[in-house]
């Protein structure tokens, strides 16, 4: 069905109307990353979700960051709670976020990389 490989891990909710945005949760988010999207490279960025089901423990956190900061790619980070210390570990080849509309970030031409489109982590 597509062109390049994909390695979901996790589960994504079926979302049919791609092109709705007016529903309450898209409303009350900053969308400054479909912004930031937008001047992105295609398939050069990594989309991180950390879940918000279950919680990744803060040392797996710190080595996720650790390589991201190390690694030189572009990311979308998805992390509830402390996303502030997080973007700080991060560095500056990406942004963290407390929330996105997934599967339109999924859908963006920028999101992608020869191997992988998106990790979630449930650790």
């Amino acid at each position: 069905m597509f062109s390049f490989l994909i390695h979901p891990i996790g589960h994504a909710i079926p979302y049919f109307n791609l092109g709705d945005s007016s529903s309450t949760a898209t409303a009350s988010h900053d969308l400054n990353y479909f912004r930031w999207l937008d001047f992105q490279l295609s398939s050069s960025v990594l989309y991180i979700s950390l879940g918000s089901i279950l919680s990744v423990s803060r040392a797996r956190t710190k080595e996720l960051a650790a390589v991201l900061r190390v690694s030189g790619v572009r990311f979308l980070c998805v992390a509830l709670g402390e996303t502030t210390q997080l973007r700080e570990m991060c560095g500056e080849m990406g942004l963290v976020v407390p929330w996105c509309d997934q599967l339109k970030v999924l859908s963006h031409s920028s999101v992608g990389g020869p191997d992988a489109l998106w990790v979630e982590l449930h650790c």
